[in-house]
């Protein structure tokens, strides 16, 4: 070796191997699984970069892995016949880690003590150290003529040489040697072990892993022919007479331990469950289970093979900026890139998978690649093929409900962006109702469960369950025994600002000025009459009201409360305008000021506190008060935020006070609460007087037991104190 140089790992990278070294951990196995996966990419990598120049093959074209264990030195041997790395590639991937990813793997790794967290921060290389404590690494560039060696025990240096020994030298590639702890080489030095590691993990690497591994067979031996001319001559024995002689020989074979294709490439019905199962675990930086799956291929303009997969929990990070996509794109399998920007709308991020086409270019750049027609092409097939899957979900009621809590919001967000694929995604979405609190439904069953003659599909947008259920506007509607469909997500107010009908039924909304309710004309009539009746009261409530609302109405949408207030037919619901002031730039709004002044108070004309207002009003009296207290209850109960409750709190009590306080005389409370100055005092001295009484009757008992002891015996005078307390 010539030019050596020694160097020092960051304080980072000897925080990390430090805890990877000393720390104990159940399952070391993750280490052959991120070094073949480490050494799939450079494969990947020489592969993709040889269609530009085939050059870099020469000389060995096989792309493979192998792993030998020299039993001797106790030596596990990974060797690719990748890329490979030069000397700055060494100091850039192995010397060296991005501070923020490393410190917040080591972050997770102390508080989880997970190794699973292994390779999703870019370090799988030093899980090496969980079974080695020396490491050396051999490398040479494909195209280069330089080899190289890196060589580490794990503690806080490493070094950097040319490697010129000829019986180490690499056609290109990299080969990693482990020098296995005594403790782990009885583990990892079994070839049933690795074999069932790679099985459990690496199963479906595109390039072949081959295992070394010994065996035995039987030769045959040559007899020694004896040359002496003297002996007598015997008849040879026949062919079938002759017995053979053999001896057992050992050698070492190549076996191979993934023959069979990626699984996206096979047939759906040629892989199990627990194929599937495994695959997911393996492929999966989400970990965890998933709840379906759809495994396809589709030929024509563009042909594509996918397996795409449900996680059974939504990523914490699915509706942040920055979250990350899970598909890895494949051109006839070689691996292009896992980091396309919109490869799925953001509705769908949460989709994981792997997709090949055959008819991807591959002499251009990836960053080409996201303009090329043919990437559009496969991202429409991504998502025809993810909402094709969550179709096939909906048949199983049980596994649908479990994906909905999870993603419900995921499918609004995708009904309000993706007009393209809105009709698909409203089949998919589900509510409670009015009348199925417990069951959520679809469109289509409210539809096919529509009285006859019901004008549409009836929705009622809120904060949550409660709230809805209880409010105003459903009074007639379930007199009329129709269904209302409960909106409590936040998203639904921009679903059904998008959504305006469903297979010719249009939406209505119950919180809206002049929703169609299935009046008949008798229905109409009696309004018109109350209309005519009420007019003096609605324009005298008008006056009062007329810097808060649009105006006062008669209305027979409620039943049981005297009135309720509205939206303005193309107005902001109650819940938007919540969801609107609780955004940054919610409050003076002018548009939302504007809405709100066009809101419509309707009163109930059958009800009893309204006839009384407008008697009274006949009779000439004042009714201002009342009218705001109503105006103010009628908001609350509509699901409006009051702008000053102070006001309503002053309303109340003043109304309580004078519904309390006339024909009560209170003056006997007055007199005493004046007088409780004396009583205090008197009550105080009469505690005096009843604890000096307390005093001479216990002495006086206990005096009277010491008299009756001293008739029978002679006894010392006991002196009896009593604390004044």
């Amino acid at each position: 070796m010539t030019g050596t140089s020694q160097h020092t790992f960051g304080a980072d990278i000897q925080q990390l191997m430090h805890i990877i070294i000393h720390t104990f951990y159940s399952n070391k196995d993750v280490f052959l699984r991120e070094l073949i996966s480490n050494a799939s990419d450079a494969l990947d990598k020489v592969r993709y970069a040889s269609l530009q120049d085939s050059s870099l093959l020469n000389g060995n074209s096989d792309l493979n892995i192998r792993i030998q264990y020299n039993k001797e030195e106790k030596k596990l041997v990974i060797t690719d016949s990748g890329i490979g790395m030069n000397k700055e590639d060494i100091l850039q991937n192995i010397g060296t880690i991005a501070s923020s990813g490393t410190k917040r793997f080591i972050q997770a790794l102390e508080e989880k003590k997970d190794m699973n967290l292994i390779g999703q921060f870019g370090v799988g290389f030093y899980s090496a150290f969980l079974v080695a404590d020396r490491v050396v690494v051999r490398t040479k560039k494909a195209g280069d003529t330089q080899q190289y060696v890196w060589e580490s025990s794990g503690e806080s240096t490493f070094s950097v040489d040319e490697d010129n020994d000829t019986d180490t030298a690499l056609v290109r590639g990299t080969s990693i040697e482990l020098y296995l702890r005594e403790e782990d080489n009885t583990v990892y030095g079994s070839i049933q072990k690795l074999k069932d590691i790679v099985k459990t993990h690496s199963e479906f690497i595109c390039f072949p892993i081959q295992l070394e591994v010994e065996k035995t067979r039987e030769v045959d031996v040559e007899e020694e022919v004896d040359s002496d001319d003297d002996k007598p001559v015997i008849e040879e024995e026949t062919e079938d007479k002759k017995e053979k002689k053999t001896k057992t020989e050992t050698y070492n074979e190549w076996e191979t331990l993934n023959s069979l294709k990626p699984i996206w490439l096979r047939k759906p019905e040629q892989v199990e469950a627990e194929e599937y199962k495994s695959f997911y675990s393996s492929f999966s930086s989400a970990g965890g289970e998933f709840i379906t799956h759809s495994h396809f291929s589709v030929e024509g303009q563009v042909n594509v093979n996918g397996l795409l997969f449900t996680p059974k929990s939504a990523p914490a990070d699915i509706f942040t900026k920055d979250a990350k996509q899970h598909i890895k794109l494949y051109v006839k399998r070689v691996f292009i890139t896992d980091q396309f920007d919109n490869i799925l709308p953001d509705y769908l991020k949460f989709v994981q998978g792997v997709i090949d086409s055959e008819d991807l270019p591959l002499t251009v750049s990836r960053e080409m690649l996201q303009q090329n027609r043919t990437v559009k092409s496969v991202k429409n097939i991504i998502v025809k093929q993810s909402l094709k899957m969550l179709e096939a979900l909906t048949e199983n009621e049980d596994d649908y409900n479990t994906f909905y809590k999870e993603y419900s919001k995921n499918l609004k967000l995708g009904v309000h962006e993706d007009e393209k694929n809105q009709s698909k995604l409203l089949e998919l979405l589900r509510y409670p109702t009015s009348l199925s609190e417990d069951t959520m439904v679809s469109f289509q069953t409210y539809v096919d469960n529509m009285k006859e003659g019901q004008p549409g599909i009836y929705y009622l947008t809120g904060e949550n369950i409660d709230q809805v259920k209880s409010s105003p506007f459903l009074q007639k509607l379930r007199k009329k025994g129709y269904e209302v469909l409960y909106m409590t997500d936040a998203i639904d107010e921009y679903v059904v600002s998008k959504v305006t009908e469903y297979k010719d039924k249009k939406l209505l909304c119950v919180s809206k000025q002049g929703v169609d309710l299935g009046d008949d004309e008798e229905d109409k009539k009696q309004l018109d009459r109350a209309q005519d009746v009420y007019k003096t009261l609605c324009d005298k409530m008008t006056e009062y009201l007329k810097s808060k609302i649009s105006k006062v109405a008669v209305s027979d949408r409620i039943v049981d409360s005297p009135c309720c207030l509205v939206s303005a037919n193309f107005g902001m619901t109650a819940n938007m305008e919540r969801i609107m002031k609780a955004q940054t730039l919610g409050k003076g709004n002018g548009m939302m000021d504007f809405m709100s002044k066009n809101r419509v108070l309707e009163i109930n004309p059958n009800h009893s506190m309204i006839q009384s207002l407008a008697v009274r009003l006949s009779q000439g009296e004042d009714i201002e008060n009342t009218t705001w207290l109503l105006y103010e209850s009628a908001s609350l109960d509509s699901g409006f935020m009051l702008e000053q409750p102070s006001q309503f709190v002053s309303r109340i009590y003043a109304y309580l006070e004078n519904q309390i306080t006339t024909g009560i005389d209170v003056s006997e409370f007055q007199t005493k609460l004046t007088a409780s100055n004396i009583e205090t005092i008197q009550e105080e001295d009469t505690t005096s007087s009843e604890h000096d009484s307390i005093k001479e009757d216990v002495a006086s008992v206990l005096q009277e037991s010491q008299d009756t002891e001293s008739a029978t015996e002679s006894a010392t005078p006991i002196n009896i104190e009593v604390s004044e307390e």
